[in-house]
């Protein structure tokens, strides 16, 4: 079990708001395990609607379905004071559409 010390800060511009489809691990022959990702939202800009999160199902190598097709499993639309924890190495994620700055904290 490794338990990790280290916290990212993150910023959404509502001008360049997305963080780009993304898995923080993958099956097959480099299968790191489980990774527990949290995102906890600090605050939107003026309680605006906040960017969206979408989970995917992580797509395996050689699958047939192009993962620009998936429709999201769980799509929440973030705002201030907003927890969520899932297993990013099984899923992966995308933050997209804000209409207001945010700040979020990623473990």
């Amino acid at each position: 079990m490794q338990v990790s010390e280290q916290f990212q800060v993150s910023f959404v511009d509502k001008d360049h708001a997305f963080i780009k489809r993304r898995a923080d691990s993958v099956f097959g022959p480099s299968d790191t395990g489980l990774k527990l990702t949290m995102l906890f939202v600090i605050g939107v800009q003026n309680n605006q609607q906040g960017p969206k999160f979408n989970l995917y199902k992580q797509q395996i190598e050689n699958s047939t379905t192009d993962s620009n097709d998936q429709v999201p499993l769980q799509s929440i639309n973030l705002s201030g004071n907003t927890m969520i924890l899932w297993n990013s190495r099984a899923f992966e994620y995308e933050i997209l559409d804000s209409d207001a700055k945010t700040f979020m904290l990623f473990n």
